[in-house]
């Protein structure tokens, strides 16, 4: 099809309102693209920068084949992983809609699907927890039409267990209506797009990818001592459109309320906080007034507060895809995009030197989707039963024939089973398995099932007036914190709430608890290869490259940029890894089991050894780790922090082999050390 042609086979409908409505003079590449290369049962993973116009490239299509079947019921879901991603993208709907007489429903957790809703949505708008919810409700008629699914923002969901819980939605409505359901991926930064089109893809899969533009990007590094961030802020921000990003809720609160004193119109947005409070910072951002906002991750991701003058990251990014997606809010319409990189530590600075060398590279981390989501079975498997009160095994063992469950083995799935029997969550009538006495826990707490995030007991904070502010851990127990960037007291806390009222008194944000998120093995990678003496492909100012001299002088000369390198001392043996943490925790068990030497120290870049070894000796235990099983290395990992908790619901074995594979990537550790060659400095 010539250009010309794409655009006269749209419905003409679609074409006036696109043209009329919306004002468009022409199509983007990446919707020409698209509307040339989808067709009904062709899956799609398009993939294209922020702002690169990827939503309308699913959409379109989609409502040309709507409006030439004159669909008046559901047929296609959008999923996101954020609901007020969904919200947003509901209300950019909303000016497309009503023209072409078609009806949109929004489900989530803020707007639970009730009868009375639209009678004639031919879109729903739902994350995967709704979704699971419309499956296994005793009437999922609205669900019996669908034919397409778009899922947005594909790389925040498809190495965890909610994209897998995706899968395992269509493929039930799939089994249960007979029809394809044709799926749309949508991402701008996912490094391994083939691997990711097989995962959720299943007929006729095509990637269409839109180059990045070349752009001129503005970085300014800035490293300093934390006590001048507010002034380097308050300098550059004053009558600007802002995003701060930084590493944590506490970090977001403690700078929100700082920055009140020194800058006009300045909020504090993270996930602890109502959605009241949250959408009416977006709504407020929207205007086009000057604002700084403080943020965590919940603002990383598209959702719509106009135009941007400058995005700040505060600390380092975790990853060159977190980096992107950040930068990215920034210039979108007009101008090029404009950051400013603010550190506090020599290491900072390198990680974040490392960050922007990937990202100017075109290098972004892969996804690794999940290979066993046994949590998310066991859920399935119960939801199952409780809906249709007596299920066959036969009936469960079809599950696993299916996406996402491929990889798990009958015998597993028996073990689960068993394990449900065992903790009275299921039952058995004959052949046939019922609901368990635990059925009534699941009565009173659906949300147990239907989710698969883990969630910590947390407390809604009001005001005496009743409006929510957000929420704290119950085990915080303060009487002054911070909370949407103000100083709250509390008045009345029970079991239900904390009640507060507002205070002068300066206060610290609430204790959340969280995992550190550490630096990806790409960024890991940079920083070896800054370490080794690389210098980065662009000038830096002179406080970065003291900071990165300085850094370097942790280490010894000569050590390799691509490569593992290997100091042997009198008493001491050092190897310089640059495999984080976690990866140097699991390697350093191993070698101190199979070596017999203690561990000193391990950190991000390095396991230290005690003891006296030769060469030819860890020439032989590298040679031996290349080809070491999963299942021999993941003995030497530590188990979960909450093996408790889901002991009743999944055996041991299952909860163990998910953790290592999927948590750890221990397949993915072999794969690394297969790839990569080790050195000896002496």
């Amino acid at each position: 099809m010539t250009e010309e042609e794409i655009y006269s086979s749209l419905h003409p409908s679609l074409r006036f309102v696109l043209s009329s409505w919306l004002k468009w003079e022409d199509l983007r590449n990446i919707q020409k693209k698209t509307i040339r290369t989808f067709k009904p049962g062709r899956d799609l993973l398009i993939i294209s920068p922020t702002a690169g116009g990827k939503s309308e490239s699913a959409f379109i299509p989609v409502l040309d084949n709507i409006l030439k079947h004159e669909d008046h019921n559901p047929v296609c879901l959008y999923i996101a992983p954020q609901k007020a991603l969904i919200n947003d993208m509901a209300e950019r709907l909303l000016h497309l809609f009503p023209p072409l007489h078609l009806d949109l429903l929004v489900c989530h957790g803020d707007a639970p699907f009730h009868k009375d809703d639209s009678e004639s949505p031919v879109l729903i708008l739902t994350t995967p927890e709704s979704l699971m919810v419309l499956l296994y409700r005793k009437d999922s008629s609205l669900l019996s039409s669908i034919r397409f699914c778009i899922i947005d923002e594909l790389h925040a969901l498809a190495g965890s267990e909610r994209g897998s819980q995706i899968l395992a939605a269509l493929s039930r409505i799939e089994e249960k209506t007979k029809n394809r359901i044709t799926r749309i991926g949508l991402s701008a930064t996912i490094g391994n797009p083939d691997t990711i089109l097989a995962w959720f893809g299943d007929n006729e899969p095509v990637l269409i990818c839109e180059e990045r533009e070349p752009r001129s990007h503005e970085f300014h590094l800035h490293s300093c001592d934390p006590f001048y961030i507010p002034q380097i802020l308050s300098k550059n921000l004053a009558g600007k459109r802002s995003l701060i990003f930084t590493g944590s809720r506490k970090k977001t609160e403690t700078l929100g309320f700082i920055l009140k004193k020194v800058l006009p119109s300045v909020f504090v947005h993270h996930s602890s906080l109502s959605s009241d409070i949250r959408r009416n910072i977006e709504y407020i951002a929207r205007k086009g007034l000057p604002f700084t906002i403080v943020c965590t991750s919940t603002l990383e991701l598209g959702i719509d507060i106009g135009d941007l003058d400058i995005v700040v990251q505060i600390g380092p990014p975790s990853g060159v895809s977190s980096f992107l997606q950040r930068l990215g809010r920034t210039g979108r319409r007009n101008g090029n995009p404009v950051m400013y990189c603010l550190t506090t530590s020599p290491e900072d600075t390198c990680i974040t030197v490392s960050a922007l060398m990937n990202a100017m590279s075109g290098m972004v981390e892969p996804v690794i989707p999940v290979r066993y989501p046994y949590h998310l079975l066991t859920r399935e498997i119960l939801l199952c039963v409780f809906a249709s009160k007596r299920v066959s095994m036969v009936k469960i063992e079809s599950m696993i024939r299916k996406k996402p469950y491929l990889s798990i083995k009958n015998t597993k799935m028996k073990e689960i089973i068993s394990h449900l029997l065992q903790n009275g969550w299921l039952s058995k009538d004959g052949d046939l398995f019922i609901p368990g006495p635990e059925y009534e826990r699941f009565i009173k707490k659906p949300g147990l099932l239907f989710s698969v995030i883990r969630d910590t007991q947390v407390l809604p904070v009001i005001t005496n007036e009743g409006d929510e502010i957000g929420f704290i851990q119950m085990k915080s127990g303060k009487n002054r914190f911070l909370l949407g960037g103000f100083s709250w007291e509390s008045t009345l806390q029970d079991n239900k709430n904390v009640v507060v009222q507002s205070s002068t008194t300066v206060a610290n944000p609430p204790a959340w608890s969280g995992s550190p998120v550490e630096e990806s093995h790409l960024i890991l990678s940079g920083i070896r290869t800054l370490v080794a003496g690389c210098s980065p492909p662009f000038d830096i100012p002179e406080p970065i490259q003291k900071d990165l001299d300085t850094f370097r002088g942790n280490f010894p000369e000569g050590l390799s940029s691509d490569a593992i390198s290997i100091y042997l001392h009198k008493n001491q043996i050092t190897i310089y890894t640059f495999f984080g943490k976690t990866w140097n925790r699991i390697l350093s068990t191993y070698l101190t089991k199979n070596l017999g030497y203690p561990c000193r120290d391990v950190n991000s870049y390095q396991i230290i050894l005690s003891g006296e070894i030769s060469r030819k000796s860890l020439e032989e235990m590298f040679s031996t780790i290349r080809k070491i099983s999963v299942k021999d290395l993941a003995e030497s990992a530590a188990p979960p922090s909450t093996y408790g908790k889901d002991l009743e619901l999944l055996p041991q074995s299952c909860i163990r082999e998910q953790w290592c594979i999927d948590d750890l990537h221990i397949p993915h550790l072999i794969h690394v050390i297969q790839d990569i060659d080790v050195v000896y400095l002496n």
